[in-house]
C-alpha cells in the first residue's frame, strides 16, 4: 500500500514539476517578442510585429527597442502621431538612441512640423557624428 502511495506522490510531483517548467520555457523575454516584431517586420507581418513590440513593452517598459519597433510599424500604418510618441518616448529613455531621434525627424516631417523634423535631424546627425569619430578613434587605437 505504502508503495501505491509513493508512486502517486512521485508522479504527481513529476507532472508539476514538469508543468512548472513548460510554463517558464514558454514564457517570452521581453527581447524575445522584439526579435519575434522585428521578424514580423521584416516579413511585412504588420499587424503580428504590432503584438510582438506591445507584448515586449508589457513585459519590459524601459525596452527602447520596442518602442521604437512599435514607432516604426506606426510608421508604415500612417499613423505620425502614434509614432512620434513611441520615438520620443525610446530618446526619453535613452538620449543616444540616434535612430529613434532621425525616425522622430522622418515622423515631424510626415505630420508637415518642418521645425520638429529639423531638430531631430539635427541631434540625429550631431549623434552619428560623436558616434563616428569614437568609431574612428577605437579603430586607430589598434
Amino acid at each position: 500500500m505504502k508503495s501505491f502511495f509513493l508512486k502517486k506522490i512521485t508522479r504527481l510531483v513529476f507532472l508539476i514539476a514538469c508543468g512548472l517548467i513548460l510554463s517558464q520555457c514558454a514564457e517570452k523575454t521581453s527581447p524575445q517578442y522584439v526579435e519575434e516584431g522585428m521578424k514580423f517586420t521584416r516579413n511585412e507581418e504588420y499587424g503580428r510585429a504590432l503584438e510582438s513590440f506591445l507584448h515586449a513593452i508589457d513585459k519590459d517598459k524601459r525596452n527602447t527597442q520596442a518602442y521604437y519597433g512599435l514607432g516604426g510599424i506606426y510608421n508604415v500604418q500612417e499613423s505620425y502621431a502614434q509614432a512620434v510618441a513611441m520615438f520620443q518616448t525610446a530618446v526619453q529613455l535613452d538620449p543616444t538612441f540616434m535612430d529613434a531621434y532621425y525616425s522622430l525627424g522622418y515622423s515631424f516631417e510626415m505630420l508637415g512640423n518642418k521645425d520638429e523634423a529639423k531638430i531631430n535631424y539635427d541631434r540625429y546627425h550631431d549623434l552619428k557624428g560623436k558616434f563616428d569619430k569614437y568609431m574612428e578613434k577605437e579603430r586607430n587605437k589598434n
